[in-house]
């Protein structure tokens, strides 16, 4: 079961707002952070980065550092993911660290983590979390907080994506109002991405973006969702080569 999330999207045209927003968000939550950082590793001592993507091809455990006098939870949902939407480079005056490509993750922002579905991460059993083996192209998303007195912060973000050993994965999924699409490649891989739309079984609407993967590219689709609602609308995404074949089965972004 793929973990519930929100997206919050910001563009490089509205750094004042990010910059406040960052600031309620943060103040709302926490007067300092609760951890710097963490260390996730697995059980061949690999070390996972924040913010990073992952293709794996069975299940996966994981361990959690501990530092004394902090309580650690893995998260199920009571977040916001933020990307940054905007020109590549730096977005000057940002509260964010540079640098940012467009639909780089940026940050999680946590909720009321008290309140938040959550699982708590001890030595009851042993600082691990479990990673369910992955259909490929399947997405699970961890997000781990970190609460220290009375102050909380989500410390920690990783995404797996299922199918290691595929020459190409390719996954497309709903991100607030538009339909991120996303390769994955072992090589140098060109080829176009496609977001059609229908009703009844008639094509009502279709976008095609250029994608160049060398190890993975990301496009986004801006579909009209409120024209085309999803659930009264089929939306299929399709990853094929520059001489139109397929290069993945087509799916529907969920």
């Amino acid at each position: 079961m793929l973990k519930l999330k929100k997206i919050v999207k910001l563009s490089a045209a509205t750094v004042l707002t990010l910059v406040l927003l960052a600031a309620v968000f943060t103040s709302s939550i926490t007067a300092d952070p609760a951890v710097g950082s963490i260390t996730v590793t697995d059980s061949g001592s690999n070390t996972y980065a924040d913010n990073g993507t992952t293709v794996i091809s069975g299940a996966l455990d994981l361990t959690v550092t501990a530092e004394a006098g902090v309580d650690y939870y893995e998260l199920q949902a009571g977040y916001v993911d933020i990307y940054y939407v905007g020109e590549s480079g730096t977005p000057e005056g940002s509260y964010f660290k540079p640098q940012f490509e467009y639909s780089a993750w940026v940050t999680t922002i946590g909720g009321n983590i008290g309140a938040s579905p959550k699982t708590t991460l001890s030595s009851a059993n042993s600082w691990k979390v479990s990673i369910p083996s992955l259909a490929s192209g399947e997405i699970y998303d961890i997000r781990i907080a970190a609460v220290k007195d009375g102050a909380e912060d989500v410390v920690f973000g990783h995404r797996f994506v299922g199918g290691l050993g595929a020459d190409i994965i390719f996954t497309s999924e709903v991100v607030g109002s538009a339909i991120v699409s996303t390769a994955y490649t072992a090589n140098q891989v060109k080829g176009i991405f496609l977001v059609a739309v229908y009703k009844d079984g008639k094509m009502v609407y279709v976008e095609s973006l250029n994608f160049d993967s060398n190890l993975t590219d990301m496009k986004i689709f801006n579909a009209d969702l409120v024209k085309y609602p999803v659930g009264q609308y089929e939306y299929k995404a399709f990853c094929w080569g520059l001489d139109y074949i397929p290069l993945a089965p087509a799916i529907s972004p969920r």
